[in-house]
């Protein structure tokens, strides 16, 4: 499943305080692995999720290899999830406050483990 496919999920609205606990919860559902040609770097895709109120929301992004062990989100303004994040007043937030939040999300979860895992098996493969 692509990062990109998120967007035909149903949207699941969640209140800023809703997410933040969502967030503690999120689990791995896939991770790619690919290597960019030009540069032989690794990269690929992360997606977390947890099913709320019935609805699994989705939390995805891109990530590139910056060095051996070392990964980051390839561009913290572009992740993708499904979930409409509300204020207190029932408002859907801001898009830059929504971006934060998702990155915010992102940050606290272990996602860099898993992924450095790969790229090793992958560095493993490739050398032997």
């Amino acid at each position: 499943m692509q990062v990109e496919s998120m967007s035909n999920w149903l949207p699941v609205e969640a209140t800023l305080l809703e997410w933040q606990r969502l967030g503690r919860k999120l689990k791995e559902l896939q991770v790619s692995v690919e290597v960019d040609q030009a540069s032989g770097e690794q990269l690929g895709e992360a997606l977390w999720g947890v099913i709320f109120r019935g609805a699994l929301v989705g939390l995805g992004w891109r990530w590139r290899e910056i060095s051996p062990n070392l990964v980051a989100i390839d561009n913290p303004l572009n992740i993708s999830s499904n979930v409409v994040l509300l204020d207190e007043q029932g408002a859907e937030v801001p898009t830059d406050k929504r971006i934060l939040q998702l990155n915010n999300a992102i940050n606290r979860l272990d996602w860099f483990l898993p992924v450095v895992a790969r790229t090793r098996r992958r560095h493993h493969a490739l050398a032997a």
